[in-house]
């Protein structure tokens, strides 16, 4: 038992690296788990930066009265995506297009290598949330609309992570890392305008849904503990007011009792302090633990933070069976993870750096790409490109050229960013070298458009800057006015016009594509995005993708586009249209840069 006589810092913290004060707090202060949040990297960021950093805190760790090896974590949600220099496969969203939950499994089994490697063995993915309104700036971390295709490529996506089972007192297995279903529960059907951040759209907003509907967010949950996950992390939400972080009833009863849940439920970003109940950081914090939250993810005050706790078991408001019962939660999933078989060695393990960016992990992502973009229009059979006839191609808009833009939010930062983010090959990359013969001119603002010269028009609209979480809630689905100037300046030319969507969600143009021939949505890609878009584009694949999404139902936009963007709408190919006149094979066998 633990008393607050003998107390430190209970082991049911989770510390963020960019808030650690001193590495010598990892001996002293009893911290369970540290993690890299969305831009706690390395002073250098690679995977060989992880692997020397997360080692270094395990030997502070160890240091420590009871010598507990530390859990490292972070938000791989799309590859290895904490580092650069990794494989970043489509995000969820995009995947949901594909929903091929086998094709889920191997992307997430190859995260699970990339990421094990450096040390980090828990991953906060996947989000099984079902979204209910596209507008959310969490839909493309999700798969879809629909609960059942969520929860299936969510059990495919925590199997792929975990492995196979592990003996609770085994060996490490090497390539496994423990997912961490998220967000419980309801995040992604929060009613519009109940959000509580920016312009209180969607984010962190409440759940107003019937009992049915309701349980149609809670199946992916179901499934997810059937499948075993490790951990589970709860939503910043709330459902009919009541804020999830201290929703004993939904914590404890339905996902324990009820689901029969055994393993970790972990808070979200320091969710306590956000509770509107309680009038004290001590209750704030008391009434999230006694809900059932076993791991506090403190980002910076974790000294108050035990002040608090020797505070709450003080006045009574937390009993230390409760401590003594998270305990042994986090203990439970090392032992599960295999860190006490041998607690001394590193937490990385190197001999997996070379399957990092492998010709098999970049072949793997290429595929995925492939059975990910959904073609939504192709009037008088424009696509697919023929690259033997093809002289000249004009190519326009930022997306064509930018990695940042084509992997998005969480991808080497939080945000994401635009640019040469990581290692990886955009869509003006991947057409030159597939279309050796092709004059392909480039201009971002659609400016020195030849109707003489040029044969096609490919235009990327991409959402600029990339965003995460509440910065992606939005108003409406409108292109960005540059991106709507852009395809002002190459439509009714009297040129056939491609137009490829780079963004988490279904964008809009002014005249609902009206002006446009072909419109392809490619989601948010990845590192191999270039690659697996050009080889849709060019026939040596054809669309299989399917919308995962629909528009939200109180959208104003014309029945043609409401239609067009259903949930399950897509085109695809003839046959005859197949070709593999490029030059560039169908699957990428060789490391790539920018």
């Amino acid at each position: 038992m633990t008393s607050p006589s003998n107390l430190t810092l209970p082991k049911h913290t989770t510390q963020d690296k960019a808030y650690v004060k001193d590495k010598y707090d990892l001996s002293t202060k009893g911290i369970g788990s540290v993690i890299s949040g969305g831009s706690g990297q390395p002073f250098e960021n690679s995977p060989l930066g992880f692997c020397d950093m997360i080692d270094d805190y395990q030997q502070y760790a160890l240091k420590s009265r009871l010598g507990i090896p530390l859990l490292y974590g972070g938000d791989a949600v799309h590859g290895m995506s904490l580092s650069k220099g990794t494989t970043l496969f489509p995000h969820n969203i995009g995947l949901g297009a594909a929903n091929n939950p086998s094709l889920v499994e191997a992307v997430a089994r190859a995260t699970a290598i990339e990421t094990s490697c450096t040390g980090v063995f828990w991953a906060f993915a996947p989000c099984v949330a079902v979204v209910g309104d596209c507008r959310w700036g969490r839909t493309y971390e999700s798969f879809g609309d629909d609960a059942e295709a969520v929860t299936a490529n969510g059990v495919a996506h925590i199997k792929g992570l975990q492995g196979a089972a592990i003996d609770m007192w085994g060996t490490r297995v090497s390539g496994t890392v423990a997912a961490c279903a998220k967000h419980y529960v309801g995040d992604g059907g929060v009613a519009f305008g109940t959000g509580q951040m920016a312009e209180k759209l969607l984010d962190r907003g409440d759940v107003r849904l019937n009992e049915e509907e309701f349980k149609e967010h809670l199946r992916p949950y179901v499934a997810a503990v059937k499948a075993g996950v490790m951990s589970i992390m709860v939503s910043f939400s709330s459902v009919h007011g009541k804020q999830m972080h201290a929703h004993r009833e939904l914590i404890e009863g339905v996902l324990r009792q009820q689901m029969g849940f055994k393993g970790l439920v972990v808070s979200d970003w320091a969710g306590h302090d956000q509770l509107r109940e309680g009038s004290t950081p001590v209750e704030k914090l008391a009434l999230c633990i006694n809900a059932g939250v076993d791991m506090i993810m403190i980002p910076e005050h974790y000294n108050a933070y035990a002040d608090h706790i020797h505070e709450a078991l003080a006045v009574g408001l937390l009993l230390p069976a409760r401590i003594d019962e998270a305990c042994a939660r986090v203990l439970r999933l090392k032992y599960q993870l295999g860190l006490f078989a041998s607690p001394t060695a590193p937490l990385s393990n190197r001999a997996l750096l070379p399957q990092i960016r492998c010709p098999a992990h970049l072949a793997l992502a290429r595929r995925a790409v492939q059975q990910s973009v959904v073609l939504l229009k192709n009037k008088a059979g424009v696509l697919p490109l023929k690259g033997v006839s093809l002289k000249h191609l004009f190519v326009c808009g930022k997306g064509a050229n930018d990695l940042g833009l084509t992997c998005g939010g969480w991808s080497t930062s939080w945000q994401g960013a635009s640019g040469a983010t990581t290692e990886g090959t955009p869509i003006m990359k991947a057409l030159t070298k597939a279309l050796p013969r092709t004059r392909v001119t480039y201009d971002v603002y659609g400016k020195g458009l030849d109707a003489t010269l040029h044969q096609v028009v490919l235009c990327v609209v991409s959402e600029d800057p990339p965003y995460a979480e509440w910065f992606g809630d939005r108003k409406d689905l409108a292109l960005s006015e540059e991106d709507q100037q852009v395809l002002d300046a190459v439509t009714h030319k009297g040129i056939p016009v491609v137009v490829v969507q780079l963004a988490g969600r279904p964008l809009l143009a002014r005249d609902d594509w009206a002006g446009t021939d072909a419109l392809l949505h490619a989601w948010l890609p990845g590192t191999e995005g270039g690659y697996g878009i050009a080889d849709v584009l060019l026939g040596h694949v054809k669309p299989v993708g399917r919308m995962p999404v629909g528009l939200p139902r109180d959208l104003p936009v014309a029945e043609a586009t409401r239609q067009m963007f259903a949930h399950g709408s897509g085109l695809s190919y003839v046959e005859e249209d197949l070709h593999c006149s490029a030059s560039i094979p169908p699957i990428f066998l060789q490391r790539e840069s920018t």
